[in-house]
């Protein structure tokens, strides 16, 4: 991963991000719930029972991969690289992949997890914020992939604006997020998800109403 430029390295100040990410609570869940592993997972309709978990996080990662539609040795950004799993799963399938967080102790275990598996080569983790991708050269990247990350931005179109500016021309950007219905949602389901928001501090995931997200991308340029 020697190509890629990443000598930027500001970082966005985002007190509650870091305080959620560091605190023993959120730590020992995702530990002992999701392994580190912390994305969403993929099931089949007809699916009634949700174990075991590994095959449906598998598939979503999948579904990620093939939906990048990249030729082997393709440089990924993982935007929200955490601690690097969906990274190298990918990348055993061919990709190169540049991980940038920022949050220390998920780059201290990416790069653990990384040299365990003696792909450094193929993977590298960077503390790098998405808000501030000067560090990388323009039409450098073939490809842009989050999971679960967006929703801690302050400003989604400066973000979104920055994957446009260092994607190539043809590259592709693969966005997880849920797609919600709010106008269905009864009260206490809208109170529970912006107590869900406030407390993992997801501020833009209330903005993810049905069909906001590809409109935006629309009027960046993709």
């Amino acid at each position: 991963m020697a190509d890629i430029n990443n000598s930027n390295l500001f970082i966005k100040p985002n007190h509650s991000l870091q305080s959620y990410y560091n605190s023993f609570k959120s730590q020992i869940g995702y530990k002992l719930m999701l392994g580190e592993t912390r994305h969403y997972s993929y099931y089949p309709a007809e699916a009634k029972w949700p174990f075991p978990i590994t095959r449906a996080l598998r598939a979503i990662e999948d579904h990620l991969f093939n939906s990048l539609n990249l030729s082997a040795r393709a440089i990924v950004l993982n935007a929200g690289y955490r601690v690097g799993h969906i990274a190298i799963y990918i990348a055993k399938k061919g990709l190169r992949v540049f991980g940038i967080d920022v949050v220390n102790h998920h780059l201290t275990k990416a790069n653990r997890n990384i040299k365990a598996e003696n792909f450094k080569q193929q993977v590298s983790a960077q503390k790098m914020d998405y808000y501030y991708l000067d560090g990388l050269q323009n039409n450098l990247i073939n490809g842009v992939y989050t999971i679960e990350t967006l929703v801690y931005v302050t400003d989604l179109g400066q973000v979104l604006y920055k994957f446009y500016q260092v994607l190539k021309p043809e590259g592709s950007v693969i966005l997880h997020k849920y797609d919600f219905k709010f106008s269905k949602a009864p009260k206490y389901l809208k109170d529970a998800i912006n107590k869900i928001n406030t407390f993992a501090s997801m501020p833009v995931n209330r903005k993810f109403k049905e069909g906001v997200l590809p409109q935006i991308l629309e009027d960046i340029g993709f």
